[in-house]
């Protein structure tokens, strides 16, 4: 690796470590979805993938004729 490709990576890897530091007190409100406080609020808890295939229910298809 030349010289100048590793300052690149140098500078690319404290640029996420800056990053990293300033977001991790945030990473709460970053993550907090709509949909999964309504599952929480709903289930008590969010559910698996393979529990929420078990949930749904076949919607019967709808022809136009």
């Amino acid at each position: 690796m030349t010289l100048t490709m590793r300052d690149r990576v140098v500078d690319v890897a404290e640029e996420l470590a800056k990053f990293t530091v300033v977001m991790v007190p945030l990473a709460h409100d970053l993550n907090d979805r709509y949909s999964e406080r309504k599952e929480k609020e709903k289930e008590g808890r969010l559910l698996t993938q393979a529990e929420k295939k078990l949930h749904e229910k076949v919607k019967p298809h709808t022809y136009i004729s």
